[in-house]
């Protein structure tokens, strides 16, 4: 599998700068969100980045696969990103994934078991370390 176009939602670390739409509030908690480096997307907002972590788009704009990975549930930004950006509890969540597995529909993202390393402070995408 190819990393080209990879958004790694595990990346989700509380209290960053945002990386998140420019729509979000100023009191709303930020997330950085880190993509490949290929991939020049600078800002996304709540509800593609909802829509993309739950499997409900499966392309950037410009067509490339998007494949979400999420942060392991010992991690308590996974907690949060839950609630603030999917809108739903971790039981919800967890609902959500079982449905769609039953269904045949769906799987859930992979988890990764490690925070990234925070990105570099030029600005655009950071890539992620290996696994």
């Amino acid at each position: 599998m190819t990393r080209r176009g990879v958004l790694l939602l595990a990346a989700v670390i509380a209290g960053a700068a945002a990386a998140v739409a420019p729509a979000a509030r100023a009191d709303d908690k930020a997330f950085k969100i880190i993509v490949n480096p290929d991939n020049r997307t600078i800002a996304v907002d709540r509800d593609f980045l909802r829509d993309a972590f739950l499997k409900k788009v499966n392309e950037w704009d410009n067509g490339t696969a998007l494949r979400p990975i999420g942060l392991s549930t010992r991690f308590a930004a996974r907690d949060q990103f839950t609630q603030e950006v999917l809108r739903k509890s971790p039981a919800q969540l967890k609902a959500y994934w079982n449905q769609q597995i039953f269904s045949g529909k769906g799987t859930p993202p992979p988890e990764a078991e490690h925070k990234p390393s925070p990105p570099k402070p030029e600005g655009g995408a950071t890539q992620s370390p290996p696994a």
